[in-house]
């Protein structure tokens, strides 16, 4: 099979996100804990329009006398936080109340709004440290889930310290802890053939790991769930929503101009449609190994619709995706990329017969006698 060419462009997912207006809600008295919204528009997929509920868990510490040692108390251990009918503001049941004097430390995370339906929350209030305290999530496996992560320990990471009265909202700002990778495809066939683009996925992806903010906020031991697998993460074909709901699983090439406009026989050129997928989440890592398979299948098509030829592509690279970017892999298919041989002339010198040489020629009519007349060149 011949192979499929690709052409890597990566953005920036800037998502690290705080509102520029407090958001006030009279319902909840000064002296109780609340939050505010923490999400800008500039996040994917979870974003201010949608981000509706998250978990939190919080503590607070209180030095006690005569002890070097603070006394570390439970607040929130994954507490669902909602945002209300009006979606100006945060809700949760059971109030809580600030203590004074105490310093205290808030994680949260969302799984698109809901719990992560793999791996474990991990919140030891018996760390040392802060750093041992903080929330980390271990063994999450990967179920096509924006996933974003927050923490609030206050200015120099000192906590936040408990007042009697006027305490502020606790912002917390969310950023996306996974990479967001999609596919695009492009066709570079002749003008007319359609390249339909399906089952796309990404084969032996590491697919399990463990996430914690210290020291480094990142994941550790990515490996393969089960071990020894070659895990998938499949793709579904994008849904343009704003154009009729159409399914973008067709690529064509451009189609050039015909003629001069304004003129007669004057055919407008048409632009290229690339095909493209939705996009799905992998854990950050950097592959050292070419072992990752982008694998996706084509029927090409003529201009009439009829599929003449059938194939399954597959291109293999070492990824290095890095938590919080997006990833957009522009796939270029071309007859000779796809397997197709593309129909092509010669001419061979010696398969028209020769004319001969003079001693060949037929001779012509002995008594042959031709007649001319004469006009004016007008």
């Amino acid at each position: 099979m011949k192979k499929v060419f690709f052409f890597l462009a990566a953005g920036a997912m800037g998502f690290t996100a705080c509102t520029s207006e407090d958001v006030v809600d009279e319902s909840v008295q000064s002296n109780a804990i609340g939050f505010q919204n923490v999400v800008t528009k500039e996040s994917r997929v979870v974003n201010s329009d949608n981000f509706g509920a998250f978990h939190v868990y919080g503590y607070y510490t209180k030095s006690v006398e005569g002890s070097a040692d603070p006394t570390v108390v439970s607040v929130f251990n994954g507490e669902t936080i909602l945002k209300n009918a009006a979606g100006d503001a945060w809700t949760y049941d059971n109030t809580r109340y600030w203590v004074p004097g105490g310093r205290y430390f808030f994680y949260a995370y969302s799984c698109e709004n809901m719990e992560a339906p793999t791996g474990t929350a991990v919140f030891d209030l018996g760390g040392e440290t802060t750093a041992d305290r903080a929330l980390c999530l271990n063994n999450y496996v990967l179920h096509n889930h924006d996933l974003v992560y927050a923490e609030q320990e206050g200015n120099a990471g000192g906590g936040i310290v408990g007042k009697e009265q006027d305490n502020e909202k606790v912002s917390l700002n969310f950023s996306h802890i996974l990479s967001r990778v999609r596919a695009t495809f492009k066709s570079d066939f002749a003008p007319g053939y359609q390249i339909k683009v399906s089952n796309v996925k990404l084969v032996g992806v590491r697919n399990e790991g463990n996430f914690a903010p210290r020291p480094s906020y990142a994941w550790s031991s990515v490996e393969y769930n089960p071990a020894g697998s070659q895990p998938e993460v499949e793709f579904t074909m994008y849904v343009d929503t704003e154009n009729g709901n159409k399914t973008l699983d067709v690529a064509t090439a451009a189609v050039p101009a015909v003629g001069t406009e304004g003129e007669e026989g004057y055919q407008a050129a048409v632009a290229a449609v690339d095909a493209r997928t939705a996009a799905n989440y992998v854990i950050p890592f950097n592959y050292t190994e070419n072992n990752v398979k982008l694998v996706f299948e084509i029927d090409v098509m003529d201009a009439d619709g009829n599929v003449v030829y059938e194939q399954t592509i597959t291109g293999t690279w070492k990824p290095n995706w890095v938590l919080g970017k997006a990833y957009n892999y522009v796939i270029t298919i071309s007859g000779t990329e796809a397997g197709l041989e593309p129909i092509e002339f010669e001419v061979v010198t010696d398969a028209i017969d020769a004319w001969g040489n003079a001693a060949d020629m037929v001779p012509g009519e002995e008594d042959f006698k031709m007649e001319f007349e004469s006009t004016a060149k007008e």
